[in-house]
């Protein structure tokens, strides 16, 4: 017997297929977005060098510290917790002190740090110093690609740096942003790969055998007392310490004026002023002894009491070469200096008249 000839009502829809199409790619993309997410709501805080340790300490003791300093190496190397707390408990104000600097941390990263920490809701959390800089838009060549730069490009951070790449907040003429765009499109490309990293979680593996394992490393980079300060005692050598001197000397006679910070980043520094405040903290801003000059003030009147040591003629003990291991770092010493200048100059400015 012949088979009945096939017909268009037997045939696949096209429309049919296009519309099963759409839709499996629909489930599919949700799929793998909640994924991502509940990934990034159970992997451990990511080990990145120097941030990871201290992030991962700083949550399972966030209550027994009242009062943390973040920002970079500056602060990693310059700043002693203990110093911090002596002074303070000789005026009668009780502190225990955690150093969250780390090498290389500017802005966004920064920003990201300072989210994890009020994310923990310490609640002792009286006073956050907070050292001030732009927001970075590079980064060395074979560091563009490592975790330390992936983990911290979320949504908001990246979108900080999108902004600042294409000066969105200012009104242009088109053909200005067009070239804008053309001109910072591989930046912004290698930014948008890296929220894509970080977003899929890629790499993740590592970081939850090292939170089983890796106990003994973060522990080391504590430094000795367990406060995230991490003394450097070395000398600074004659050749360095000559070449030092004479930039310094340049510096002084040039007299320059303190830098405002860009926009984009002051901006991020009074939002995250309120969010201090809002933690129930004070928020107050450093500038640390450093050259040549560094953004070190507000384009209008700061968020919050703002201590910069910039000035080498005002604070020449900052600036003396057995002070430093280089041009840019405290050794121990100046360290100790700087640290109880902080704390007076805090106290000063806080204690009721």
């Amino acid at each position: 017997m012949n088979a009945r000839p096939a017909t268009a009502r037997d045939l696949p829809s096209a429309k049919v297929s296009r519309a099963s199409w759409f839709w499996n790619v629909i489930v599919g993309g949700a799929a793998f977005f909640c994924t991502c997410l509940a990934l990034h709501a159970v992997l451990p805080t990511p080990n990145v060098w120097d941030v990871g340790p201290k992030m991962r300490f700083f949550a399972a003791h966030k209550d027994e510290f009242d009062t943390i300093f973040v920002g970079s190496s500056h602060i990693y190397f310059g700043v002693s917790p203990a110093v911090f707390d002596e002074v303070l408990a000789q005026s009668g104000v009780p502190s225990r002190t955690f150093n969250f600097g780390a090498s290389g941390m500017y802005p966004p990263e920064k920003f990201y740090v300072l989210d994890q920490i009020l994310a923990l809701k310490p609640r002792n959390l009286k006073r956050v110093f907070l050292e001030i800089d732009d927001v970075q838009l590079t980064w060395l060549p074979d560091k563009q690609t490592s975790q330390r730069v992936v983990y911290w490009h979320d949504r908001k951070n990246t979108w900080i740096i999108i902004r600042k790449l294409l000066n969105l907040d200012v009104r242009e003429p088109l053909p200005r942003k067009l070239r804008m765009l053309r001109k910072a499109r591989h930046t912004i490309a290698l930014h948008l790969m890296l929220w894509a990293r970080n977003f899929g979680n890629l790499g993740r593996a590592l970081d939850v055998a090292e939170s089983f394992f890796g106990g003994n490393q973060m522990l080391e980079k504590l430094g000795p007392k367990l406060d995230g300060y991490f003394p450097v005692d070395e000398e600074i050598s004659r050749e360095k310490e000559l070449a030092y001197e004479k930039e310094l000397a340049r510096e002084q006679a040039a007299k320059a004026e303190n830098v405002a910070l860009d926009p984009y980043a002051e901006q991020a520094y009074r939002r995250y002023a309120r969010e201090i405040r809002r933690a129930g903290a004070t928020p107050i801003f450093l500038v640390a002894p450093i050259f040549p000059q560094l953004p070190s003030q507000f384009s209008g009147p700061p968020p919050g009491l703002l201590l910069a040591y910039n000035k080498p003629a005002l604070y020449p003990d900052f600036y003396r070469s057995a002070a430093r291991i280089d041009a840019h770092h405290l050794n121990p010493a100046g360290a100790e200096r700087f640290t109880r200048r902080i704390a007076e100059d805090f106290l000063t400015n806080t204690r009721p008249p």
